[in-house]
């Protein structure tokens, strides 16, 4: 580690929110040599505040007054106390500092270079999140259906509506933080493993960081509606390897370095 050039946090799903929560408290963790390059590069590890969740027909699921995955993330901050996370957001929320668990509230407060990989329909939030998913036996809003999560289940104008968030969320962060760059697809997924077909202009969520890690283009995005991407039908979780090998964005780079990847 004391003789790494470049490190990169990543993770996927629950190490996606990790990536977004504490990327900035890594990056100045002594084990980080201060003349390596750090970056964060979260997969599908940016979710929704839902403290305030949709009313009437539209209304998720809520447990003590606000949205289940926000009440999840406020049962972990209060058990665990975290002192990792960002001071200024958890100055910022005060009481409410769990929120700083939350993507959409959190990125606004990091420091560090990062560049996320997410779909604006991610199937965790639509299919599986309690919040618009479904919750125990109890079936959500843009997944009617109890039997699978496949993409022809989902509600269209839940997914669209979600989608739409998603959008306006990302771009909100985009406008706002220079140093956060980023891949937004419009396909149904979560956490591919291997090399998912998936490109923006020709060009791969790898393909893009590699890009944008080199000093190039800073954003990749599309705001297709539901059902008119290009890689409809998708597919979500794939067969993860035999054997571990380095991440596939690691052969785009050209340059003579000695990369670590920390994987959360």
């Amino acid at each position: 580690m004391d003789v790494a050039t470049d490190i990169v946090l990543s993770g996927c799903s629950a190490g996606g929110i990790a990536v977004w929560a504490i990327v900035d408290w890594v990056s100045q963790h002594q084990a980080v040599p201060k003349a390596a390059r750090f970056s964060g590069f979260p997969m599908e590890g940016f979710y929704l505040d839902d403290t305030k969740w949709e009313q009437g027909s539209h209304r998720g699921h809520r447990v003590d007054g606000i949205g289940v995955f926000a009440f999840l993330k406020k049962s972990v901050f209060q058990t665990h106390r975290p002192a990792i996370l960002s001071n200024e957001c958890s100055q910022y929320h005060g009481e409410r500092a769990y929120l700083c668990l939350i993507a959409a509230q959190g990125a606004h407060f990091i420091k560090s270079q990062l560049f996320f990989w997410q779909s604006k329909f991610d199937q965790d939030i639509l299919a599986w999140q309690p919040n618009y998913g479904r919750y125990g036996h109890s079936n959500g809003i843009c997944l009617p259906q109890d039997d699978d999560d496949s993409a022809d289940r989902i509600d269209s104008d839940c997914a669209n509506r979600i989608g739409d968030q998603m959008s306006e969320a990302l771009h909100g962060v985009w406008e706002s933080k220079p140093n956060i760059a980023g891949f937004l697809d419009a396909c149904y997924h979560h956490c591919p493993t291997m090399p998912s077909g998936i490109h923006i202009d020709g060009v791969s969520p790898f393909q893009a960081f590699a890009t944008w890690y080199d000093g190039g283009q800073h954003i990749w995005k599309v705001d297709h509606q539901w059902k008119s991407q290009t890689c409809w039908p998708s597919w979500s979780f794939l067969e993860i390897p035999e054997e571990i090998t380095w991440p596939p964005w690691l052969s785009e780079i050209h340059l003579p370095r000695v990369p670590v990847v920390l994987y959360a």
